[in-house]
């Protein structure tokens, strides 16, 4: 799955063939349930719960099998709990949307005139035109700076 096409049924059952009885272990119900586990053996009765990307998922499965235990949740960069989709192909038409919305609520975004996706287009275009080249510290030449500034040049 991790090098092959994650919409191709025979890549999946050779995946769950791999991983054999040990296929039904790999569910978000069972990593709330584990969290839960750990609640209850250490005696926490609610939690303040942060989510984020596909722990928001964990957090909308923990919401409704246990809302009760929740005390607040949050969710940064929301994975919604919804069908099987690969790709999700409406998520991009949303975020896009999603952006434009934003920069009409925005008084500095509204001064730049236009959509915000347009302007982001825009760049693209430029870029593709002009792109940016640049070097960054090698590891080797890391080892004679100060670690935060090589850590901000090689991610």
């Amino acid at each position: 799955m991790q090098q092959g096409d994650p919409s191709d049924p025979a890549a999946i059952a050779a995946c769950g063939q791999q991983l054999g009885a040990k296929a039904a272990l790999y569910r978000t119900e069972l990593a709330v349930a584990d969290i839960v586990g750990v609640m209850d053996a250490l005696q926490i009765s609610k939690v303040d719960f942060y989510g984020d990307s596909y722990g928001t998922y964990v957090g909308q499965t923990f919401a409704a099998r246990h809302g009760g235990r929740l005390r607040s949740i949050i969710l940064d960069s929301a994975y919604p709990v919804r069908p099987p989709d690969i790709w999700f192909p409406t998520d991009w038409a949303r975020g896009r949307d999603g952006l434009d919305r934003v920069c009409e609520r925005s008084s500095s975004c509204q001064a730049l005139g236009g959509k915000s996706t347009w302007r982001m287009q825009s760049l693209l275009n430029y870029l593709r035109q002009h792109p940016i080249s640049g070097r960054r510290p090698t590891p080797t030449a890391c080892r004679w700076r100060r670690r935060s500034t090589c850590r901000s040049f090689s991610g």
